[in-house]
């Protein structure tokens, strides 16, 4: 069966139905390994920044390492993302350069981006690093699409919908898997993920405005852009797994895409102005991209957002308003 392109899918749909911002120099933890045999950590001199690594974030900058680190035991309850390795963690002041390293939709509390620590020892190869990054994303994708499920079935949403909502819920626990498998063979290492710690309950919300702007951002913007990526990049790899990864994550994502679409379509229908505000608002957020499809985009990428965001971004956007 011939594949349709996004924008006529994303149409189709349409029509049936931080601390740690980028730039933001901020107080935060950052974390290195060290041998099994380790008793003490080395001292805030000796450390170099290039080791240490802020869990949760894409990449980072670290501008300065303050204090002596903490030793923290493999087995220690700390979401450090480095749950079977021993680390050292010290106080540093660090930003983000990389906020959204996601293929898929990311999964935030309190303003930040959430990810699970992970099982295995930290990769030193940078793309190996990119996409474990990826599959943590990924995974928490799984919570993404649940906690939108909740806020749906809390607005009344259509069965139709939230089926939808509940088998991209699924389609992420294989993004998650494939992901993972790729990047423990980059690392030469098995990684898998571990425990999620959440912050905050998970109570459906019933503000439609508020539901539709993070639905534009996170799945109309995020997701759009990601599947476009994703599949632009993937036609310039060499045959291999990672082509084949991007091309399995391209043909879901863009149906998420399209989905994103499709509930923010309803969401107007059924929210009237406070929800068109509020969108409007969303579609003007910028379009950020880091991560692995930065790396595999290269030079590529700002003329590969540009496009995407002309393509398929504007003329979307220009529908759903209009609807």
């Amino acid at each position: 069966m011939k594949k349709r392109s996004l924008l006529p899918l994303i149409l189709l749909t349409m029509a049936a139905c931080n601390k740690g911002e980028k730039g933001e120099w901020v107080e935060t933890s950052a974390c290195m390994t060290v041998a099994e045999d380790a008793t003490s950590c080395p001292s805030s001199d000796e450390v170099q920044s290039s080791e240490l690594w802020v869990s949760g974030w894409c990449a980072d900058e670290i501008k300065s390492v303050e204090g002596q680190g903490t030793l923290l035991l493999a087995d220690d309850e700390a979401d450090t993302g480095f749950n079977d390795s021993n680390k050292c963690c010290y106080p540093v002041v660090a930003r983000n350069t990389e906020p959204n390293c996601a293929i898929g939709r990311p999964f935030h509390e309190q303003g930040q981006i959430k990810v699970a620590a992970f099982n295995g020892p930290a990769p030193h190869d940078p793309l190996a690093k990119a996409w474990l990054e990826a599959a943590r994303m990924e995974h928490a994708s799984v919570a993404a699409f649940s906690r939108l499920t909740l806020d749906l079935m809390a607005v009344g949403a259509p069965l139709s919908l939230l089926a939808q909502v509940q088998a991209a819920a699924l389609d992420e626990v294989e993004h998650a898997r494939i992901t993972f498998a790729l990047a423990s063979g980059l690392a030469g290492t098995e990684l898998s993920p571990g425990p999620l710690s959440f912050s905050e309950a998970l109570a459906p919300r019933t503000d439609m405005a508020a539901i539709a702007f993070d639905a534009v951002v996170e799945g109309c913007i995020g997701e759009t852009i990601g599947a476009y990526l994703a599949r632009r990049v993937a036609q310039d790899l060499p045959p291999g797994e990672q082509r084949d990864v991007l091309e399995a994550l391209a043909d879901d994502e863009e149906r998420h895409a399209a989905l994103s679409w499709g509930v923010v379509a309803w969401l107007l229908r059924e929210g009237g102005e406070p929800v068109r505000a509020a969108v409007e608002s969303a579609l003007q957020q910028p379009t950020e991209v880091g991560g692995v499809m930065a790396i595999l985009a290269g030079e590529d990428l700002a003329g590969l957002l540009e496009q995407g965001g002309r393509e398929i971004l504007d003329p979307a956007a220009r529908a759903l308003l209009a609807a």
